[in-house]
Formats: C-alpha cells, sequence, structure tokens
C-alpha cells in the first residue's frame, strides 16, 4: 500500500495540476461517469467539533476513493491544524486499499481550484476585475509561507 505524506503531496500539486484535473471532474460528473457520494457528518464530544467522510467514484479511473476529514477548532493551541484530512484509495476491481493520502493541502488546493474554475464557467466575458479571495489554508498550518499568490489565467 502507497503512503503519501502531507509533503509529497505539496511538492507534487500545484494550481496548474489542480485546475484543469477539477475541470475535467465536472465534466465527467455532468456526463455521468463520475459519482460524488454525499457526507456524513457528525459531532464528535460536542457540537464544536466534528467528523465527516466524503466518497467519489469515477469510472474512467483504476480506483475510487473516501475522504475523511475531522474539525477540531481548538488543536491550533496545542500545534494541530485545525482541520486533519485523509484520503483513502481503493481498487475498483477488488476493493483492496492502495493508497493513504495526508490531505490537509490538497483539500485546500482542490477548493481554490473549484472556486477557478467556477468563476471562470459563471463569470460574465467581459468582466475586467475579480474579488480579492483569502485562503484560509495558512490559519491552521504552519507549513504555508505567509505570502504566497497564485495568477491563473485560462
Amino acid at each position: 500500500m502507497l503512503q503519501v505524506s502531507e509533503k509529497q503531496v505539496e511538492d507534487f500539486l500545484s494550481m496548474d495540476v489542480v485546475i484543469p484535473t477539477v475541470r475535467e471532474a465536472y465534466r465527467e460528473n455532468a456526463a455521468g461517469t463520475f459519482y460524488p457520494g454525499g457526507r456524513i457528518v457528525f459531532p464528535v464530544r460536542g457540537p464544536e467539533n466534528s467528523g465527516q467522510w466524503l466518497v467519489a467514484n469515477n469510472e474512467n479511473k483504476p480506483f475510487f476513493g473516501s475522504k475523511f476529514s475531522s474539525g477540531f477548532p481548538e488543536n491550533p493551541k496545542i500545534g494541530l491544524p485545525s482541520v486533519i484530512s485523509t484520503i483513502s484509495l481503493y481498487s475498483n476491481e477488488t476493493g483492496e486499499l492502495k493508497a493513504l493520502i495526508e490531505a490537509n493541502y490538497l483539500t485546500a488546493i482542490k477548493t481554490g481550484a473549484n472556486a477557478a474554475v467556477a468563476t471562470d464557467l459563471y463569470a460574465r466575458k467581459d468582466a475586467k476585475v475579480l474579488g480579492s479571495l483569502v485562503l484560509a489554508y495558512k490559519l491552521s498550518h504552519k507549513s504555508w509561507p505567509s505570502k504566497k499568490c497564485v495568477n491563473w489565467t485560462n
């Protein structure tokens, strides 16, 4: 089984990789070959902490997956991120677990890519100004540089 660390994810992924991947996922969802399943959300030791599972399957890939995220707003006080996410990938032939991926950065960059793709699809084509976007990832992760800007044009 492959284990992918947060650092490996950060070293590999950039907006140049993620935006086209997210755009393709939207296309495959519209075509009916990508299934983004529902969420299961539950409180953990009170309403302020939570856990959630998300699942997805793409008929065009050799795997399906699930993501578990926990949200614990007080974690930064003890040196941990407020949200911790892990993705599990399974063989679509056997159901065997194939990979565990630490997914805090992946979740953050995918969320940004979703905003980029949605803005491109829904914005007026003659628009000249885009409002300011703030990435929350830095607020709960010490590894993100204090200034990180991504310029993206279609």
